[in-house]
């Protein structure tokens, strides 16, 4: 059980990113991105594996929500 209850939270968490990162050609060379901006999700993704706090990533992107940060 555990093992679905595992797969069903990572499949939550890719229908999470398929919302909200994206990539388009014209957009940062294609690089994905934080839906409707130019921040790119490794630039998010980097700060997080470096230990920066979400409420440091929010004070230098204001423009992005919790939700999309923690998840």
């Amino acid at each position: 059980m555990k093992r679905i209850a595992d797969v069903r939270r990572r499949m939550a968490l890719y229908e999470h990113a398929r919302e909200r990162i994206v990539s388009h050609p014209d957009v940062m060379g294609g690089t994905p991105t934080i839906r409707g901006t130019r921040i790119t999700a490794h630039s998010v993704l980097g700060r997080v594996a470096a230990g920066d706090t979400i409420e440091s990533i929010l004070e230098d992107y204001p423009y992005l929500d919790r939700e999309t940060v923690e998840k």
